[in-house]
């Protein structure tokens, strides 16, 4: 048992690892007609909020609901640590951390007991329809295309596809 508890720190410790390296992009001090990293910062942050404000998501947050509710009220309903375990399992790996610097790896091959607590915190926000703010706060990374390429051409770096964000809500 103690061989398996380490074996899995281990892992995940080496996943932390590799996805805490710095990208090649972070050197990059000009980007288009952005120049600095505030200005960079601002012109991504425009073009992610076209990007996302583009969409109608009316439809999709009524089906949503509709799908949440099943005919049971939203004080009845409840997340079981089950749930959580089989969402957890089906998480990709080897990505970067949140904005709470907290990696995925680190909620997959965590304890049971931490399933239980994640649990309970779904179902009281579920019940009294609240999200704390820290829980609604991401990070938008654009990727770049081509390391190789320029790193100052806007173009360089992967954008999300309008079709892609449609079929995600």
């Amino acid at each position: 048992m103690e061989e398996q508890n380490s074996w899995l720190i281990n892992k995940t410790w080496n996943s932390i690892r590799r996805d805490s390296c710095k990208r090649v992009s972070s050197c990059v001090n000009k980007v288009g007609n952005a120049l600095g990293a505030s200005d960079i910062s601002n012109m991504w942050q425009t073009q992610f909020s076209q990007l996302y404000n583009s969409l109608d998501t009316s439809r999709t947050k009524r089906e949503f609901l509709n799908r949440v509710s099943d005919g049971v009220e939203f004080e009845q309903r409840s997340i079981t640590v089950n749930e959580v375990s089989v969402a957890l399992r089906h998480q990709k790996k080897d990505k970067s951390a949140g904005p709470n610097g907290i990696f995925m790896e680190s909620l997959i091959y965590a304890d049971n007991r931490l399933h239980v607590h994640l649990s309970l915190l779904f179902t009281f926000c579920l019940r009294h329809c609240y999200l704390p703010k820290a829980c609604m706060d991401s990070v938008l990374m654009p990727l770049v295309k081509n390391k190789g390429g320029d790193l100052t051409d806007v173009d360089n770096y992967r954008r999300l596809h309008s079709r892609m964000l449609k079929q995600r809500c």
